[in-house]
């Protein structure tokens, strides 16, 4: 298969970072500052903030089934995470401030967790997560499925669409709303309205041209821009197929018909809006096309109406004067001129003259929730303060309060059980377009519903098919007020059971003596308002009958003053665990993970030097024991491993219990 994520002026393929030894794939990466050219002739961007020193990151590419682990090392001068954007991990290898302590400047930090299910995916960091992807901090992950892929075109390209922001001088980005430069009223404006770039690129180049033969292509679309809705068409005469969202491969082929232009109300070309035509994408979302170019053409980017946030409009108490403009409307919304985002020349005497895609691809069982009683999410924003401060909420409480997310507590959060199926419907209460992100699990779209300020329904429109996703649309609400609803039907679970033991998440703050601590979020993922309050999360329940955590009848208790004890059937090999946690590890820390199997401690790594192993053949870390002696008991060695990390002033975190091998 040919694969290729980044290019020149040409699409060129990019070696692979990543060593793989049977189904574990090993990927280093690096958060640090860098000068990055934009390619195909565009400027040099300055102190760029980059995943070794490029634009997009590294791709990682492994297969469905294998282990990924990632070692991750932060050299930014502000602690971060890495969120694996779409990819059903355990709550603690999420990646967010809830999941997982802050991986400071200087310090490392190891991701590691099975891949489930093939997709394409991104991963970007999720700490200031608006500043730092408008910066670069993105890469591609591809999770194939050989077997499934077989069928479909072998040459495969991953396309990262964005957006920057540059200054005049063409040597970097405009500040971004922390600056002291900021004026309230552009804080105000980019906060409700987003912050759209200037320059439009694919993979971190303009423009770049791909030549092809015409043999069948399978595209990988991925759209990381901050705000931008990437609404893609393709010229020629060709057809064009959309096999595949967030979650996967589609049961069948989905036509994508060319957008075409007309004359509005004002006599200006402007692109057609109808929602039929062209394919998609809102910030974070990604689509698998796939065709057989016959002649040369074009993928085209195109606008859309996205509605426009008003501005605070304020009098100052003193002058009487007006100190923030209000915008009421945006009088080129849905009409800004299209844009060649790449260029495909076919060799058209050596083009494949026909070609379509199998009419089955996958079998996708609908999700029907016996719990018809919804989760409720409502997004929505106020007006901006004199400051340019402007108070978004990301869900409502019974008493009709509206919550940011630094207000919405354990007890008001959503709680689900592990393997429960439920609807989630997600609410827009403003005149302008967000869209919704789940972390953790897929979803499957059941209906949009627009809905008038008294309660009546002014339209419905049910998903035209089942599919997996991660990330969607919300339309915004009628002009005459109201809301629009996106219903979702979920399944809290995974494909196995024997990985649902890492899906609880309880309470909302990471905490190391608390066994599956922190939630799962769920936000919009246009940057701006994710980072200033438009997210809330919710927790997963049901993993463990008690603090004791007991299997068989074993029950190892706690530890006074350290860490859960996790407990296993020692008469069952698929108890023999691959780890139990990570900490992020600095020149103090003496081990970065460590495992109870076989009822002792095993698995200590004491800086990439391998102790003898003390018993767990499975493990892929073979280590030292945690008292770097003989093995002792699972207690005692919990015990040592505590006193051990504690007086290193390591982040410790809590030993869970897996009820299996993953």
């Amino acid at each position: 298969m040919k694969l290729s994520v980044l290019f020149s002026s040409a699409l060129a393929i990019l070696p692979s970072v990543l060593a793989a030894d049977g189904n574990l794939v090993e990927v280093w990466l690096e958060a640090k500052v860098a000068d990055v050219e934009v390619g195909n002739g565009g400027p040099t961007l300055m102190a760029a903030k980059t995943f070794n020193g490029t634009i997009p990151g590294p791709p990682i590419e492994a297969n469905v089934g294998d282990t990924l682990r990632v070692h991750f090392t932060n050299n930014l001068d502000y602690g971060t995470t890495l969120h694996w954007h779409g990819v059903e991990v355990p709550s603690l290898m999420d990646g967010t401030p809830l999941s997982q302590d802050l991986v400071e400047p200087g310090e490392k930090f190891v991701y590691e967790f099975d891949l489930l299910h093939a997709s394409t995916h991104w991963y970007h960091t999720h700490v200031h997560t608006y500043e730092d992807t408008a910066s670069g901090l993105y890469g591609a992950l591809l999770i194939r499925d050989p077997e499934l892929d077989a069928e479909l075109p072998q040459e495969d390209h991953t396309l990262i669409l964005d957006d920057l922001l540059l200054n005049e001088a063409q040597t970097g980005l405009v500040p971004f709303l922390g600056d002291p430069a900021i004026t309230p009223l552009v804080r105000a404006e980019q906060l409700l309205n987003g912050r759209y770039g200037n320059l439009l690129v694919v993979n971190n180049n303009l423009t770049p041209v791909q030549q092809s033969t015409g043999v069948p292509m399978r595209l990988r679309l991925i759209n990381a821009a901050n705000t931008r809705f990437m609404r893609i068409s393709f010229t020629g005469a060709q057809k064009v197929w959309k096999i595949a969202g967030d979650g996967g491969l589609f049961e069948t082929p989905v036509e994508i018909l060319p957008i075409d232009t007309i004359t509005d109300g004002q006599g200006m070309e402007v692109s057609n809006p109808d929602p039929s035509l062209g394919l998609l994408l809102t910030p974070g979302e990604r689509a698998e096309v796939v065709l057989a170019p016959t002649e040369s053409i074009n993928m085209e980017w195109h606008d859309l109406p996205v509605g426009f946030h008003d501005v605070y409009e304020g009098l100052d108490a003193d002058t009487n004067e007006t100190v923030i403009k209000a915008n009421h409307e945006d009088p080129i919304d849905g009409k800004r001129p299209k844009q060649v985002l790449m260029e495909f020349v076919v060799d058209a005497a050596a083009a494949e003259t026909t070609y379509e895609p199998p009419s089955g691809l996958v079998t996708i069982d609908p999700v029907v929730p016996s719990n018809t009683e919804p989760l409720d999410v409502v997004f929505g924003h106020g007006g901006a303060d004199l400051v340019g401060d402007v108070p978004f909420y990301g869900q409502v409480d019974g008493d009709g309060n509206k919550l940011a997310f630094a207000d919405i507590t354990p007890e008001i959060a959503h709680k689900v059980m592990v393997g429960e199926e439920r609807f989630i419907d997600v609410a827009n209460a403003d005149g302008y377009d967000h869209n919704y992100h789940l972390h953790g699990f897929f979803f499957q779209p059941v209906s949009t519903t627009w809905i008038f300020k008294n309660g009546t329904t002014a339209m419905q429109q049910e998903a035209p098919f089942v599919e997996w996703k991660d990330t969607i649309h919300l339309p915004r609400r009628p002009e005459a007020g109201g809301k629009a609803v996106q219903r979702l039907a979920v399944h809290f679970g995974r494909a196995h059971s024997k990985y649902e033991e890492d899906i609880c998440a309880m309470g909302k703050e990471f905490d190391s003596s608390v066994p599956m601590s922190g939630g799962w979020l769920m936000h919009c993922h246009m940057l701006e308002h994710a980072d200033f309050g438009m997210q809330t999360y919710l927790q997963v329940d049901g993993c463990h009958d008690d603090g004791n955590h007991t299997h068989d009848g074993e029950d190892l208790g706690e530890e006074e003053g350290g860490p859960t004890c996790a407990v296993v059937d020692v008469n069952d090999d698929d108890y023999c665990q691959k780890y139990i946690d990570r900490l992020p590890v600095n020149d103090n820390t003496t081990c970065d993970c460590y495992n109870f199997c076989n009822g002792e401690l095993d698995g200590c790594y004491a800086f990439g030097e391998e102790q003898e192993d003390s018993g767990c053949e499975d493990f892929p870390r073979k280590g030292c024991n945690a008292s770097q002696g003989e093995p002792g008991t699972a207690t005692s060695a919990a015990t040592s491993l505590w006193k051990v990390a504690f007086g290193a002033q390591a982040v410790l975190l809590v030993l869970m219990a897996f009820n299996a091998l993953f």
